[in-house]
């Protein structure tokens, strides 16, 4: 958490959500970028109202930012700090800001597990997209996307509870601003994964575990596409890989 001197949470808050109820807001952050000065990226979630269904009632004191029903929100945008003052620098990214769900992933073109919930035939907002259901950390690797400009990600997890087992899935998330100030997610992919898989019970009262993960890891190539780098998805165990180009119609990645 990198509070600018002299800034409060609650201005942080204000400024991407005005006038949201503070106890409403469930989990919140704001990281110095470090490829432009005086620049902060901040996120705020909170819930719309504090009962769920109009039955059961939140625990709002627990980190959450999740998009499983309609009574969540996301507010993410990239900030400024000059005169004493934070400001916005781009325009508030919502979850549906951006024609599907903001951070959510599809499996479509990787090589490591997926969730069950996907296979079970998940209805999501987004048209097979799954919203993650923990944020982890902003990922400020340099992605030099273009000559230009360099994208800033989220690392989000989803977590998968299994009889006698369970699993993990992590994604990255690309965002970039455009010229207009608005906030565009360019890239969301799976990036990791564990598995524990229970099997059969034994007279000692022990049970099998079948445990397996992956890792993927992102390339910047030096090939373009419409002016921008492509981006290569590697895998950390084996030769598979997949190529993303700029797709100038979509203004972000598409697979090769």
């Amino acid at each position: 958490m990198d509070l600018p001197s002299g800034v409060s949470f609650g201005d942080v808050i204000s400024l991407l959500s005005p006038g949201i109820d503070l106890q409403m807001v469930t989990e919140m952050g704001i990281k110095k970028w470090p490829y432009q000065p005086d620049t902060y990226i901040g996120i705020v979630c909170f819930r719309h109202s504090k009962k769920r269904h109009g039955e059961l009632p939140y625990y709002l004191n627990s980190p959450d930012c999740r998009d499983h029903d309609e009574g969540s929100d996301i507010a993410l945008a990239m900030l400024t700090f000059k005169g004493d003052k934070l400001r916005l620098h781009s325009k508030v990214l919502t979850w549906s800001g951006a024609g599907r769900p903001t951070l959510s992933v599809n499996w479509n073109h990787s090589n490591l597990d997926s969730p069950i919930v996907l296979d079970n035939g998940f209805e999501g907002k987004g048209s097979g997209y799954l919203p993650p259901d923990t944020l982890m950390h902003f990922d400020f690797a340099r992605y030099q996307i273009s000559d230009d400009q360099v994208a800033w990600g989220i690392r989000a997890q989803t977590v998968e509870g299994y009889s006698g087992g369970g699993a993990e899935f992590q994604s990255l998330t690309l965002f970039r601003m455009n010229v207009d100030g608005v906030l565009e997610p360019i890239l969301s992919e799976p990036m990791e994964f564990w598995k524990d898989i229970a099997g059969d019970w034994h007279e000692d009262g022990t049970r099998d575990h079948d445990v397996t993960s992956g890792e993927n890891i992102l390339m910047l190539s030096r090939k373009k596409h419409h002016g921008y780098y492509d981006l290569r998805i590697k895998s950390k165990d084996t030769n598979w890989s997949q190529t993303f180009i700029w797709s100038a119609q979509l203004n972000g990645y598409v697979a090769e």
